[in-house]
């Protein structure tokens, strides 16, 4: 069972000992004091385990797992299964937080009707941008407030943009990445699945720092090779969403192409992962402009 209330805060890095800093200092100043910090550390080889065991000494809150590097997404999956809060929310190695973030986060949750809450998975803010502290995105439809999966969010909404919050553990973790090979596997990809069976609360309050220049960057490669799983997906199980958003299907097609011919796939092997006919003809149509970009991106 897990500890009602709290909340397991899950923060995968490698090599991030310059900006880790920043977590730990938002954590100590929240007026929400019920959570745990998970930080899975993938394999670094900087000064992190010397810099946590410094903050392991001041505080109680602190779990500390050292793996060899398999990937964020695996570094999430072993946090989960340590989770023993109500619920999880990730914090990237080099984000910020505002001091009263997870207060307002779980008075957002028990607004909702205890006897709706199961349909629920998320309550969702919004970030800001930490050099000028403005909300990075538009304002939510409906007064500040919307009740919809991610998958209507993103595509009906149009709200492409970054967000946080926390999740119900137990509908992450039914709901956990696939351990593939490779480092990165799209996050995005388990969430529209979870986005099929639940609902998110959306709040109009920033309350994440996000860091966007490139020195923060995870990663420098121009393409994003596994980025192949994400557009097969989107072709596959999420047209029904064509109607309102057809320029990132259309994206998508030459997506699967452009990652296809990063990946050193084969043509056939990139149309045999398209589920229906008429897709695997568009996704044919669109492939020479995947790999046009594709040449441009690595020249």
């Amino acid at each position: 069972m897990y500890e009602k209330g709290k909340i397991s805060i899950i923060t995968p890095t490698y090599n991030r000992a310059k900006t880790l800093h920043r977590v730990f200092e938002s954590l100590e100043k929240q007026t929400y004091k019920n959570f745990e910090w998970i930080i899975i550390d993938d394999g670094s080889t900087d000064e992190t385990k010397v810099l946590v065991d410094t903050w392991s000494k001041e505080v109680d809150y602190i779990r500390y797992v050292y793996q060899p590097n398999a990937g964020k997404h695996i570094a999430v999956n072993r946090a989960l299964v340590m989770a023993t809060g109500e619920y999880t929310t990730t914090v990237d190695s080099d984000d910020e937080i505002r001091e009263d973030a997870f207060q307002i986060l779980i008075d957002a949750w028990n607004e909702i009707p205890e006897k709706d809450r199961k349909k629920y998975k998320n309550v969702t803010a919004k970030c800001y941008d930490p050099q000028t502290g403005k909300p990075i995105g538009a304002s939510l439809p409906g007064g500040g407030q919307l009740d919809c999966s991610s998958l209507d969010a993103r595509y009906i909404y149009k709200m492409n943009y970054e967000r946080w919050g926390m999740t119900r553990t137990e509908v992450a973790i039914q709901y956990k990445s696939k351990e593939i090979g490779g480092k990165f596997y799209p996050e995005t990809i388990m969430q529209d699945l979870c986005a099929r069976k639940y609902i998110e609360r959306y709040i109009d309050v920033p309350l994440r720092g996000y860091y966007r220049d490139a020195g923060n960057a995870l990663t420098k490669n121009k393409i994003n090779k596994e980025n192949f799983y994400l557009w097969t997906h989107n072709i596959n199980d999420n047209m029904d969403y064509f109607k309102y958003d057809p320029k990132s299907f259309i994206k998508s097609y030459i997506g699967i192409t452009m990652t296809g011919f990063a990946n050193g796939y084969k043509l056939s092997h990139m149309i045999k992962n398209i589920n229906r006919p008429l897709d695997k003809a568009i996704t044919l149509f669109f492939a020479p402009v995947g790999l046009v970009v594709f040449w441009i991106e690595n020249r």
